[in-house]
């Protein structure tokens, strides 16, 4: 937080806090479109794969033990599901969010 106040201060000293303005508005939103493409990327094939998936009811004694676990992890996939996406896409929107200076150009 001390960079940002300092630098702040130095950009609008030299009259410049328009530059300063626009490089980190540039940043904050190349980072949200990354974020929102990644974790929509990825969002998607999860959420298409487990509707799409097929249903089996146990018939052998090792289908029953794989029952169990899946009934154990179902509370699990939920959350996972937004979180695992929201990570990735963070991932991608500090990845884009690095070439500011490209799209500034």
């Amino acid at each position: 937080f001390a960079q940002i106040y300092t630098d702040v201060l130095w950009f609008s000293q030299v009259d410049y806090l328009a530059v300063f303005t626009t490089e980190w508005i540039t940043r904050i939103a190349l980072f949200a479109a990354g974020l929102i493409v990644m974790a929509f990327a990825v969002f998607l094939p999860l959420s298409l794969a487990y509707r799409k998936r097929p249903v089996y009811v146990p018939q052998t004694p090792q289908q029953e033990n794989l029952d169990r676990y899946r009934e154990a992890i179902e509370p699990l996939r939920r959350l996972m599901t937004i979180v695992m996406p929201l990570v990735i896409g963070g991932i991608g929107g500090v990845s884009l969010s690095g070439a500011w200076k490209e799209v500034l150009l």
